[in-house]
C-alpha cells in the first residue's frame, strides 16, 4: 500500500488568503490616487499642462504684472493654475463605493481678497471685495477658459496607475 502525505491544506489555505487580500479594492487603490495625485499636482501646478499633455497657455501681460507685484510671479509666463496653492491643497484622495478617487475635499474657496488685502493694506491701499467661489467652481472656470480638460487623468496618469495597481497585485499574489 502506497501512502502520500501532502499540504494541500495549507497551500489551499494560503492561496484563500491571498485572494482575500486581493478582495479589499480599498487598500489596493488608496496608493495608487496617493501617487497618481501627485503627478496631477506636478503636472497642472508645475507644468502648467492639460490633460492632453498641450500647454495651458501663457499668462497675458497684465495679469503676469499682478502676480509679479504680489509675489507670485516666479517661473515666467507659463500658466500654472497656482495663485494662493488653495486650489492644490483642496484635491486630495478620497474613498469611494469602488475604492478611491482624487476629489475635492475643501469646496469652499478662501476669498481672494483675503491674499489681496493684507498686500494692499502693506501698500497703503484700500481693501476690495472679490466674491469667493467654490473650488469645483473655480475649477470648471478654468477648464472653460482654456479650452482644454486639466483636472483629468492625462494618458501618462492613467497608464501609471494600472501599472502600479497590477504591481500591488502581483505583490499580494506572491506574499508567502
Amino acid at each position: 500500500m502506497i501512502s502520500i502525505k501532502t499540504n494541500i491544506n495549507i497551500v489551499n489555505q494560503g492561496l484563500i488568503n491571498k485572494l482575500q487580500g486581493l478582495a479589499d479594492t480599498k487598500a489596493l487603490l488608496r496608493p495608487v490616487a496617493f501617487d497618481v495625485l501627485a503627478l496631477m499636482r506636478e503636472r497642472i501646478h508645475e507644468d502648467g499642462l492639460a490633460a492632453d499633455d498641450s500647454s495651458l497657455g501663457d499668462y497675458n501681460s497684465k495679469y503676469l504684472k499682478f502676480r509679479n507685484d504680489n509675489g507670485r510671479g516666479t517661473g515666467g509666463a507659463k500658466k500654472r493654475f497656482s495663485f494662493s496653492r488653495q486650489l492644490e491643497k483642496a484635491l486630495d484622495t478620497g474613498p469611494t463605493e469602488k475604492g478611491y478617487a482624487i476629489i475635492i475635499v475643501v469646496d469652499q474657496r478662501l476669498p481672494l481678497d483675503n491674499f489681496l488685502n493684507k498686500k494692499n493694506k502693506a501698500k497703503g491701499k484700500k481693501a476690495t471685495k472679490i466674491v469667493s467661489v467654490s473650488n469645483k467652481e473655480l475649477i470648471a472656470f478654468l477648464e472653460e477658459q482654456t479650452g482644454k480638460k486639466v483636472w483629468k487623468l492625462s494618458k501618462s496618469e492613467r497608464e501609471y496607475a494600472i501599472a502600479k495597481y497590477k504591481k500591488l497585485v502581483a505583490e499580494k499574489l506572491n506574499t508567502v
